[in-house]
This record gives structure tokens, C-alpha cells and sequence, in this order.
């Protein structure tokens, strides 16, 4: 009986201590499946290796990689799918643990996945060790870090790119301290970052702009959320720098419990005085630093609009200086700039501040004169103006002397606004070149009428020249005894519309001040050229014909290069083209004229010297210019007979002529009194009204070149 009860008893225990087992392990695994959970939810998984089997198992591998791999890898076949740069670190750490030299096996690495490369980061711990130390089991977790990878390695660029930027940048409190600046906002503020930390930000700006701009800076900032625009800072150096800066506001975060504000700064100080200097080019004159024409018209604007509110006249002075191109081809462009600059410096010492002088064209300035209190001011500021300019230039050693010519308008009765009074004043100033240089002129109503006159010449000359309307006239050149022809000047003419002929006296000038003579020059050469060959072919003609240059055609840039295509090969004792040059126009400019006539003579031109006597040159000019004819000029031909020195020099102009080889041609020969003179002194050639005056082609055709 007691034996029975105590087998019911025994059993019943074991029951119950069945039935506890197993409670315990239910909650054991509902244990194991909450901390599953749990690290499931924050995103963890478990693993577990064992020395017996060297190989890793892994659990919820589709969950956390997002990709079907075997739960269960061996050791070498992990190493294997781990990023070459990571292996030997994990490796290291690996064995650290396993050997005892680590309490914790923590590491993160990159695994090679099928769709990509994938973070982890691995827990683990030894939980069971043999005698040796050495861990024969061990047990972690681990996570997918991709996600927080990049975020870090987006952090750390952010970094990276705040603390590297080249723009200052400043991150402030509610209260507008300074807490965070990078290198950059060092740099541009010239101060430590510990000098800039938890400062208000305001002892920054400049008192340049006024705190009410400031207020109303930060006003549309917390308003707008966002700003932007040029402020002045001030740097520890003392500079003040002009900066563009970008403003924001920070707030609605969780993280933040206040508002804050970042501001980027970028320095625009270079680009500031580009723009500067960019508007000073604008306006002002590179060499001299006066206004230019640009900056004279705003001014001269201004002070008309001035004057009429204070009903007081306004004086536009138009200086243009003499000689100026002369003084280039002398002594060379270097020199005409410091002429040009110092002169700007002699101007500015005789005017007053609230004058103003400005450079406008090559040599030509302009001054305009307010608040003047009577006419008779202008004249004080014209010889001051003399005065000045009166005492030569030292420049580069050489001694320089030049005048201005001027030309006065004065506002209102000369003209109402800029335009008119600037034309008006040019139009004086033309005027007292006129006059001889070193001259003043005011304007008044009939220059205005001669210029509208010599527009309207030089405007028809232009089209004159487009239509080639101007004709070629020529006038022979006798051999004297026979009076056989030698050849024949060229002469332009020009006819209106309406049939009458246009005196050169009158349009020459006009040509020669706008540059026209220069494509008459070449008109008249290719028109003479061409008659030429006609001549020949029809007429046997083996003479000569005579072009004129002008000066300018002298100054001209490849002047020499474009007269190539007309030359001539030799006929007789004279090349077929000759160039005719005044001597005026060699005396201005003796060497560079001897160069150009030179290379003329080298490609295949004669070259003659027309009106000599005229400058009053030495005769020693004639055995130092390349030159093959020599003209004397009418003025001594028509007073020879009266005047001993008048035959004297003409007498020397023919004998040096015959020593150098030299063809001397008489101009304006009109009675046979002359041409007897002339001949009996040894002159071989005639021109003039006695042979015949200029004609049109028909005309000597018929008379000279008959068949």
C-alpha cells in the first residue's frame, strides 16, 4: 500500500515536474520570441559560430540584407564576401577575440551582396572558452548600417565642405551669437575661431551701412525666412570689405528648442573693383585719367540743367593741339603720350574743382566752365590756359613746344543742350585753326552756315568718290626747244550735278582735314594708271604722267605696300608713274619722308619734289631726298625777272639738280619771257598756261597725242 502510494506520488512529481519543464520552456521561447522581435523591430539579427563546425549561422538574413544567402557560411567563404579593404582589419579583430586578447568582438564591415555592397556592424561575445583560453563558441548580433553609413559619410562631406569652403560661413543663435564658424569666416574676419565664438554678430558689420539697413535686414529675414544681398564687414586689419551674403533661418526641427540663422559669406571685394574699374574705363581716359567723351556728356548735361535753374551761363571750351601729329612722327608715339598726359596735368593746375576737363578725341580736350559770374571769366581761364602752355615739355629729352587752338561756345545763347554745344564749340575751334594756329575763337551764327557749307563738300565729295563722278584732268609738261610733250600732270576735278565745275581750292582743304585725300590720292593713281595704258596702246605715248600725294598719305600705315599695284616698269630716261610730294610735306618730316620716297623709288615710282622753294628749305634738302624731279615753284618763275634773288635761287635750284642727275620741271610759265630765262639757265622743262592749262583727257588727245 505504501509501496503503491509512493509510485502514484513519485509519478504525479514527475508530472508536474514535466509540466514545469515545459512551462519554463514555453516561456523561455516566448522570451526568445520577444527578443527576436525586439531585435527584429531595431533592426538586429543573432549569429552564433562554433569551433567544431568553423562556420558562422546566421538568423532573418532575407529581413535585415534584403537577399537570399545561406544561414550557414563557413568561415573562409565570409572572408571571402567581405571588401578587400575591410578583410585584414576584420580578420585582426577576429582573432583578437578568439585568442582572449578582446572581451568583445566588435567590428563593422562591407559584405559583397547580389545586389550590391552591404555595412554591417557585428556584436559578439566568446561564451565558451577550452582550458587553453581559446573560444570554442561564440555568439553576437548584428546590423545593417548601409543606411547610417552613408548618412555618416554625407555628415562627414557636410563637414568636410563647411570646414574647406571658401566662403565664410557663421551659424548663430536666437539671440544672434556666434555658435559655429568654419576656417573660411576666420580667414575673411581676420580673427581666431575662439575670438568669434558666442559675439554677437553685429560687432562684424560695418558702420558703413546704417543700423536702420541692418534692421531691416534681420525684419525681412525672420519675416521671409530667407535674404540675400551686399553688406559691408569690418576686418581685424582694419579693412572694410564689400561681401555678398546668403541668410537663412533654422527652426521648425524637433531638435531645435530656438531659432537660428546660418549666414554665408562670400568676399566680393575683387570683383568689386573689377566693376569699379570696369565703370572707370567707363568713363574715364586710360592715359590721362580725365572723363571721356562719355562722362563729358553727363557732366555738361548736369551743369546745363543746373545753370538753367540758377540762370548763369555755362562755357564749353574745344581745344585741339596744333602740330600734334607732327610731334608723333618726330619723335614717336611714346613721346606724344607724355605730351598728352602732361599737358592733362598743366590743364587740371589753371582750373578750379568744380571745373571739369575732359579728354574727348587723339589731341582734343574740352573744358566746361560753371558758375561763372561773368563773361570776362572765360578770357582769365584762355590765358591761363596760354600761360601754361607757353614753357616747352620736357620729355624723354627732348625739348617739345605746342599750342591749342580754341573754340568757345557758351550755353544758353550758343546752344541749350550738350549736343549742339559741343558742335558749336568744335565748329569755333575749326575757325581759329583757320586762323594760324595758337588761336581763340568764340562761336558765332555764320560759322555755323560754313560748316553746314563744308559738310555739305564733303558729302558730296563722298559721294562723288562712291559714283567716281571726280574726273582726271592733265596738264602737259614740255621738253624745251621743241616743246615736244614729256608728259603730263594729273589734276582732279569734280563737276555738280548740275554740269559746273567745283574749284579744287575749295574742296581740297576739306579732303585734306577728313581724310578723303587719302582715297582720292588712290582714285586719281588708278583712274591715271589706266590712262596710261590706254595711251600707249593707242598712241604710242612714252612719256610720263605726274600724280600728287598729300601728307597724309605719306602718315598713312602701309601707304608704300598699297601702291604696289601701280607701278610702272621704267620708259626712257623717266619711270612711267611719277609721285609728285610738296616740300612742305618733306620738311615736316624729313627722315621718314627720305624712307618712304626710297621705297617708292625701290618698286618702281620716279619721284618728284612739287613747289620747292616754298618751305623755305635749305637747297641741302636736295641732295639728301631720294628724288628723280625737282619743280620750282610758280611763285619764283612769275617774280624771277624782277628779282635778282629770286633768279639766284632758281639759278642754285637747276645747277644742283644737273650735279645730282636731276630733272628740274619750271611750273607756271606764262609768257615766253619766262621760258627764255629758264632755258638760257639751263631748265629743260616747261609747264604752265603758255602750253596749255589742265584739260580733260579728250581735250589732250586731240591736241597732243595725235596720231
Amino acid at each position: 500500500m505504501l509501496a503503491s502510494a509512493f509510485l502514484g506520488w513519485f509519478g504525479w512529481y514527475r508530472w508536474h515536474i514535466s509540466q514545469q519543464r515545459q512551462a519554463m520552456l514555453e516561456r523561455l521561447r516566448a522570451s526568445e520570441k520577444k527578443l527576436r522581435l525586439a531585435m527584429r523591430a531595431s533592426g538586429q539579427g543573432d549569429w552564433n559560430w562554433e569551433a567544431s563546425a568553423d562556420a558562422f549561422e546566421f538568423q532573418d538574413t532575407k529581413l535585415l540584407l534584403g537577399t537570399d544567402i545561406p544561414t550557414r557560411i563557413t568561415v573562409i567563404a565570409m572572408l571571402a564576401s567581405i571588401h578587400e579593404d575591410d578583410r585584414l582589419r576584420v580578420i585582426r579583430d577576429w582573432n583578437n577575440h578568439l585568442f582572449g586578447h578582446s572581451q568583445m568582438y566588435n567590428t563593422a564591415y562591407r559584405v559583397k551582396m547580389p545586389g550590391g555592397t552591404v555595412w554591417l556592424a557585428v556584436w559578439g561575445q566568446a561564451t565558451e572558452r577550452d582550458a587553453s583560453g581559446m573560444a570554442v563558441r561564440v555568439s553576437g548580433t548584428y546590423r545593417n548600417v548601409t543606411a547610417e553609413r552613408a548618412q555618416e559619410e554625407r555628415l562627414r562631406l557636410l563637414a568636410k565642405a563647411f570646414e574647406h569652403t571658401a566662403e565664410g560661413v557663421l551659424v548663430l543663435d536666437a539671440s544672434r551669437r556666434i555658435i559655429e564658424a568654419n576656417q573660411a569666416s576666420c580667414r575673411l574676419f581676420g580673427l581666431a575661431i575662439e575670438d568669434l565664438f558666442y559675439h554677437r554678430v553685429e560687432r562684424l558689420l560695418s558702420s558703413r551701412q546704417s543700423s536702420g539697413h541692418y534692421r531691416k535686414v534681420w525684419r525681412l529675414l525672420n519675416q521671409q525666412g530667407h535674404w540675400q544681398g551686399e553688406i559691408w564687414i569690418d576686418n581685424a586689419s582694419g579693412r572694410t570689405l564689400p561681401v555678398w551674403v546668403n541668410m537663412s533661418v533654422i527652426d521648425e526641427q524637433s531638435a531645435l528648442k530656438e531659432r537660428q540663422y546660418v549666414i554665408v559669406f562670400s568676399d566680393i571685394s575683387e570683383r568689386k573693383a573689377a566693376e569699379e574699374e570696369l565703370v572707370y574705363l567707363a568713363n574715364y581716359d586710360p592715359l590721362t585719367q580725365l572723363p571721356n567723351r562719355a562722362l563729358f556728356f553727363d557732366r555738361l548735361s548736369h551743369a546745363i540743367e543746373s545753370a538753367k535753374r540758377e540762370h548763369l551761363p555755362v562755357a564749353l571750351m574745344f581745344l585741339d593741339l596744333d602740330n600734334f601729329k607732327q610731334i608723333n612722327d618726330s619723335f614717336g608715339h611714346g613721346v606724344g603720350d607724355q605730351l598728352l598726359v602732361a599737358i592733362s596735368d598743366r590743364l587740371r593746375s589753371v582750373l578750379r574743382d568744380d571745373d571739369t576737363i575732359a579728354r574727348i578725341g587723339g589731341d582734343e580736350f574740352v573744358i566746361i566752365l560753371e558758375h561763372l559770374g561773368h563773361i570776362g571769366a572765360i578770357s582769365t581761364v584762355v590765358e591761363k590756359i596760354r600761360k601754361v602752355m607757353s614753357h616747352p615739355f620736357e620729355l624723354s629729352g627732348y625739348h617739345v613746344r605746342t599750342t591749342f587752338s580754341i573754340g568757345i561756345a557758351v550755353y544758353p545763347g550758343d546752344g541749350s543742350d550738350a549736343e549742339t554745344l559741343l558742335k558749336n564749340a568744335d565748329i569755333a575751334m575749326y575757325h581759329a585753326k583757320e586762323s594760324g594756329r595758337n588761336q581763340v575763337q568764340f562761336f558765332a551764327r555764320e560759322m555755323q552756315q560754313r560748316a553746314k557749307a563744308r559738310l555739305e563738300i564733303e558729302t558730296g565729295l563722298r559721294r562723288a568718290l562712291e559714283l567716281e563722278q571726280l574726273e582726271v584732268w592733265y596738264q602737259p609738261i614740255v621738253t624745251s626747244g621743241n616743246l615736244a610733250v614729256a608728259g603730263f600732270e594729273a589734276l582732279v576735278r569734280w563737276r555738280s550735278d548740275d554740269g559746273r565745275l567745283i574749284s579744287p581750292a575749295k574742296f581740297i582743304p576739306v579732303a585734306e582735314e577728313s581724310d578723303l585725300i587719302c582715297e582720292i590720292g588712290h582714285y586719281v593713281m588708278r583712274k591715271t594708271v589706266e590712262q596710261l595704258d590706254l595711251w600707249k596702246a593707242k598712241f604710242g605715248f612714252s612719256g610720263y604722267i605726274s600724280v600728287n600725294l598729300s601728307s597724309r598719305q605719306l602718315r598713312q600705315a602701309g601707304f608704300v605696300d598699297s601702291f604696289q599695284p601701280y607701278v610702272r616698269q621704267p620708259s626712257g630716261a623717266l619711270r612711267a608713274i611719277v609721285v609728285e610730294i610738296t616740300e612742305s610735306s618733306l620738311v615736316e618730316q624729313v627722315d621718314r619722308a627720305s624712307q618712304t620716297l626710297a621705297q617708292l623709288r625701290e618698286i618702281g615710282f620716279a619721284v618728284a619734289v612739287d613747289d620747292f622753294g616754298t618751305g623755305y628749305s635749305s637747297l641741302h634738302y636736295l641732295s639728301r631726298l631720294p628724288l628723280d624731279i625737282v619743280k620750282i615753284d610758280a611763285a619764283f618763275v612769275h617774280k624771277m625777272l624782277n628779282s635778282k634773288v629770286d633768279q639766284t635761287i632758281v639759278r642754285a635750284v637747276i645747277d644742283i639738280a644737273d650735279v645730282k642727275g636731276l630733272h628740274v620741271v619750271a611750273e607756271g610759265i606764262e609768257n615766253p619771257q619766262q621760258a627764255e630765262w629758264l632755258e638760257q639757265a639751263g631748265c629743260r622743262y616747261f609747264q604752265g598756261y603758255l602750253y596749255g592749262r589742265p584739260a580733260p583727257k579728250e581735250v589732250i588727245e586731240a591736241k597732243w597725242l595725235k596720231t
